[in-house]
This record gives C-alpha cells, structure tokens and sequence, in this order.
C-alpha cells in the first residue's frame, strides 16, 4: 500500500475523539476473547495470524469465510498510480468488542491488475480523490483467489501512546511522517501502528517476514516538518 493511499485512509477516517473503555479490558474476559489487534500469531515461517487471517498465506476467499459478510472488492488508486487490489470490511468487529473498518490488501498475480483495471465496470472517487474501481463479474474468482499480503484495521475509537504501550508494548522504532503521523514500528509482530493527531489511528499488519514493505516508504519520505 502506497504512502499516498496510507495518507488518504487517514484523511478519510478523520474523527473526534472518543473513550477506549474497551482497551482496558478485564485480564479474565481477554482470556476468552479472540481477534483482539495486540494478539498477533507470530509463526515459525515468518508469517503471522490476526483477526484469524493467515497474513501472506490466507486467499481472500479463506479470509472472506472467517471474517463473514459486508465484504467489497475494488481496484483503489491515487491520482495516476496503477493502484491496489483490496477487500474491506466498513463495519468489521474484531472479536466482538471493537468495530472499524478493515482492509486487505491483495496480490492478484503478476500481471493480472492491469487486465482487471482495464475491465472495470464503474469507477468511483471518494472524498480524498482516490478512485474505487470495481471488478468486472469475470474477475471475481481471480480476486478470491489472491493471497492477502496485509492488513490494515482503523478503530472506531480512539487510544492514546499510554494504551499503546500498555496493548502492544514498547516500539522497537518510532518515525513521524511529514504529516506529523507517529509511527510506532513493531517488526516482531509485523505492525505499524500509526498516531495521528488530526485523524483517527490506522494498524497496518504484515507477514514479520515482509516489515521492509513497511519501513521502506518512511525511510525513503522527506523528513517530516516540525
């Protein structure tokens, strides 16, 4: 996912804040809960299991079943990007306790995106300028055939670095952005969990194997203006 479509998530999701009486769930009731964002599978290959979905291995149509219905696919891009093949989940709940929206982003295949955008059936702009392509019904089966690569879950509610710390333990790195976005790198668990002043939290999720796809768009940004 491009730094320009992680910005855009971002912007579209801007919000008030709200409490998280939720994050300070009791010890005895996280027990039986699963699915909560802190608890990350971290397995053997590399790869890594959240929200039950198999990162780098699940096909969507794995995870579609495991994750349940309200599910959209689209072909998204800013402005003249080719874009990315993505599923999501505008009122996903992560283990019954917490809601938000919940994307996945896909790899299709070498070569198959260009075909897909080229058959789009209409194309939609969101707020941001982003374009939403939908498949062509032909293109369907290949998209639940392609693998998930990465998650990307933005909480209805709002926590702060205490409750951070607290869920997910002290960052292995912290970078802020030229937006002013903090990023809170966690490359055991293959999470960048992002703090944004002006907008709502955004937890993007690899496979531990792949943290690089992440860290390497900060690192090659400009610095960010203080």
């Amino acid at each position: 996912m491009s730094t320009g479509r992680i910005l855009a998530i971002i912007g579209m999701v801007v919000a008030i804040a709200v409490v998280v009486p939720f994050f300070l769930v009791d010890p005895l009731d996280e027990k039986r809960l699963e699915g909560l964002p802190w608890q990350v599978e971290v397995l053997p290959d590399g790869t890594s299991r959240v929200f039950a979905i198999h990162v780098g291995e699940d096909s969507l149509e794995e995870a579609a079943r495991k994750l349940g219905p309200g599910m959209e696919v689209a072909i998204v891009s800013m402005l003249k990007e080719q874009g990315s093949l993505e599923a999501y989940w505008d009122g996903f709940s992560a283990a019954g306790v917490l809601t938000g929206k919940l994307i996945l982003l896909l790899e299709p295949g070498e070569g198959r995106l260009e075909g897909m955008r080229r058959r789009v059936v209409t194309v939609d702009y969101t707020g941001t300028g982003a374009k939403k392509m939908r498949l062509h019904p032909d293109d369907v089966p290949a998209a639940l055939a392609a693998r998930v690569m990465a998650i990307t879950f933005i909480p209805t509610v709002d926590f702060d670095e205490e409750v951070v710390r607290q869920r997910f333990g002290v960052p292995a790195r912290r970078l802020r952005d030229a937006t002013g976005a903090e990023h809170f790198l966690y490359p055991r668990i293959g999470l960048d969990l992002i703090l944004h002043e002006k907008g709502k939290e955004v937890l993007q999720y690899v496979a531990p194997r792949d943290f690089e796809r992440l860290t390497r768009p900060l690192e090659e940004a400009p610095p960010a203006v203080r």
